[in-house]
């Protein structure tokens, strides 16, 4: 047993900002050898209170002394004027009691009656003499084994109502906080000592009477079954937040990944590979933080189908989550009961999961104004909330609460973005752990892959257009805007450019013919990515969308067997293109960008990439996609298909018009080509053929 020298407690405590009970009474009575108190109502519901944290007092070899008032009722005072007036009481009492046994666990009513046996628990009745008014003073004194005292008064009552539900105050007074404080509590000790001793004027304290004394005493069980009741209460009494699944087994370095994070304090990103276990790492610190207290949890995904996968882990580690989105139509209602029954203490942990939008709801920040319990944010592909529409609502006193907070993404810096960035870490803190790809591969918690690029050249008339489009770009020259709207408006028309240049690349004809050159037509476990958009039909007048021309052309010359994944698919059709996909009832996927982030499909062996923006955080979250680990999968293929203007092996190096538009264009491809030969099988294979480029465009 510790002293309250260990304790941090506050001057005083108040409803809106504590939990009275846990944050005072139970760290209190954990350290106590003592506890004196005065206050009134006597009632079933007290006693059961009083014994949530009796039990540290035996442990400790401690004595609770209580002075308590029956609820007497208008009609009861009339009786009194009638009748002996301790009859009544004894009447109230009894009914108290009466309910107190038949309504209650029969493990709590058994301890009651042995504590009142062993003289642990002693218990006296306060009434004003005259019946003018009641009892209704509320104070007490804890001791603990070095004679440190702690003495406390305020509103709250020994009832459930009292310690969780009503709005209560109390200020408490230190022994070791000086001689104010010390004479305060002196001046508790005496009061209780005549309430006591029944010395106080116009209260009248009276000791239970014999015959209700005799009732309890004879409920009460022996010595050894109130050990195993004890010690079955103490496991029952154990948090229960989440649990560890059977089959987790948590790695190095996702221990390492939660002591880094508790040491920054409870605050800060965790930089790890798509793939490595990003989800699992933070379920785990989740179980950890709620092995200590009641918490709430709020979990932020970018996307409904992550907020869905999301959910079913957490099923996983014995919780069901709340989801908390447009899919959940009752999410309010639900949220609402949660956070009334871990307010109550009758839930240990809750778990919300929700949309970047749904975070933004006034209902869901309503909520968060509600909760009494710590709460831990975990954000899922924190780099989205980089974004200036985030700025501004980081900073409401809702998410500022918060104490804990984890920010978890493959690549968390969002290139060329330091605002976002100073956004970003303004709230989730630093990176404090990393764990790169390389790392897990060479832990084996990803397979290793092998990197095929394909140099595609435009057509000509594909060509002469992005060479148009590049001169407009480089002509066009815009002032710093003053502002973001400003910005966003001025930008429009280059935005428009750069995205149709980037359309024409990802677009162009020949990347399917090549793919058709290359792919193996009796195999199964095929990602192909696509770029979004329509392209021209050679063949109609009609613009086809080239995620639904690919399609057709594979179909058609492999006979090939393809479903569609993307944004505009639901719920439903998704989950069945995943199992379709799993049972091998299809060769492939095609999808455009809705499985860079979140999705698993860890028996994906083979990427075909048809279409990227260029983007970094793309093609580092789809390489970390593609190499999950799944039975029967060894190896992974990527198969990358960049965009070279032209045939540089029919040129000798030169320098014309366009040369240096063809220069930028190649130093973007070829980013992602380095990138990914880094790591891959096969790397040196690939160099010869990036070194031939590189001398002719005089990289």
């Amino acid at each position: 047993m510790n002293s309250f020298e260990i304790l941090d407690l506050k001057t005083s405590y108040r409803s809106d900002n504590d939990d009275i009970y846990c944050d005072f009474f139970e760290k209190c009575l954990k350290n106590s050898i003592s506890y004196d108190r005065a206050v009134g109502y006597f009632t079933s519901d007290s006693l059961c209170l009083l014994l949530e944290g009796i039990e540290n007092l035996i442990k400790n070899n401690g004595l609770m002394r209580v002075v308590t008032s029956p609820k007497l009722s208008e009609k009861d005072l009339e009786i009194i004027k009638k009748i002996d007036d301790i009859e009544v009481i004894n009447l109230k009492i009894e009914k108290e009691l009466e309910k107190f046994y038949s309504g209650k666990e029969e493990d709590i009513t058994k301890i009651f009656s042995w504590l009142l046996s062993k003289n642990i628990l002693q218990l006296k009745i306060a009434y004003q003499k005259n019946h003018f008014g009641i009892y209704h003073e509320k104070f007490g004194i804890f001791r603990d084994v070095k004679n440190n005292k702690i003495a406390f008064s305020g509103s709250v009552n020994e009832t459930i109502g009292g310690m969780s539900r009503n709005f209560e105050s109390i200020d408490v007074y230190s022994s070791a906080d000086g001689k104010k404080d010390l004479e305060r509590i002196e001046n508790k000790e005496k009061d209780f000592e005549k309430l006591w001793s029944n010395e106080t004027n116009k209260i009248e304290v009276i000791d239970l009477s014999e015959a209700i004394k005799k009732n309890i005493i004879s409920k009460a069980p022996t010595d050894e079954e109130i050990k195993v009741i004890l010690n079955k209460k103490h496991k029952k009494n154990l948090l229960k937040g989440l649990s560890k699944p059977e089959w987790l087994m948590v790695r190095e370095y996702q221990s390492e990944a939660f002591k880094s994070w508790k040491n920054n304090n409870f605050k800060g990103i965790l930089e790890m590979a798509t793939g490595s276990g990003k989800t699992l790492t933070a379920l785990n610190i989740m179980r950890e933080v709620s092995k200590e207290k009641r918490m709430f949890f709020i979990v932020v995904c970018p996307q409904t189908y992550l907020v869905r996968q999301w959910s079913e882990e957490i099923k996983e580690f014995g919780i069901k989550s709340v989801i908390c989105n447009s899919e959940n139509k009752n999410w309010k209602d639900e949220i609402n009961r949660k956070l009334f029954l871990l307010n109550e203490n009758q839930e240990d942990a809750v778990v919300a999961v929700v949309t970047n939008k749904t975070l933004q709801n006034i209902s869901f920040l309503r909520a968060i104004r509600r909760i009494k319990k710590e709460i831990m944010i975990v954000v899922d592909e924190c780099h989205n909330i980089g974004s200036s529409s985030f700025e501004d609502f980081l900073e409401k006193e809702e998410l500022k609460k918060i104490s804990m907070r984890l920010g978890l993404s493959a690549t968390p810096d969002r290139q060329g973005d330091q605002k976002g960035n100073e956004i970003i870490e303004k709230y989730l803190g630093n990176v404090v752990f990393q764990f790169s790809l390389e790392d897990a591969i060479k832990g084996g918690f990803l397979t290793n892959y092998k990197y095929y690029p394909y140099f595609v050249t435009l057509t000509e008339e594909e060509e002469e257009e992005y060479i148009e489009l590049s001169k407009k770009i480089s002509s066009m020259s815009f002032s710093k805007p003053s502002n973001i709207k400003d910005r966003k408006k001025e930008s429009t028309p280059l935005e428009m450019l750069l995205f149709k240049r980037a359309r024409l690349l990802n677009l162009t004809n020949n990347k399917v013919d090549k793919l058709l050159e290359i792919i193996d037509e009796d195999s199964f476990n095929n990602l192909i990515y696509v770029g979004a958009g329509k392209s021209r039909s050679e063949y109609e007048d009609n613009e086809q969308k080239f995620i639904d021309k690919t399609i057709d052309i594979i179909s058609e010359k492999l006979n090939f067997k393809l479903m569609k994944f993307t944004s505009q698919e639901s719920k439903e059709e998704r989950e069945e293109v995943i199992g379709k996909f799993v049972k091998k009832d299809i060769n492939a996927v095609v999808a455009i960008k809705c499985l860079d982030e979140g999705i698993n499909i860890p028996s994906i062996e083979r990427a075909y990439i048809l279409g990227s923006t260029g983007n970094y955080r793309e093609y580092v979250q789809r390489r970390g996609r593609i190499l999950r680990k799944a039975e029967g999968k060894d190896i992974a293929e990527i198969h990358d298909f960049l965009i070279i203007p032209r045939s540089y092996e029919n040129y000798e190096p030169i320098q014309d018009s366009n040369f240096n538009y063809e220069k930028k264009l190649i130093e973007g491809e070829l980013k992602r080509l380095q990138e990914y030969n880094s790591l891959a099988l096969n790397k040196y294979r690939n160099e010869s053929e990036l070194k031939k480029i590189k001398e002719f465009y005089g990289i």
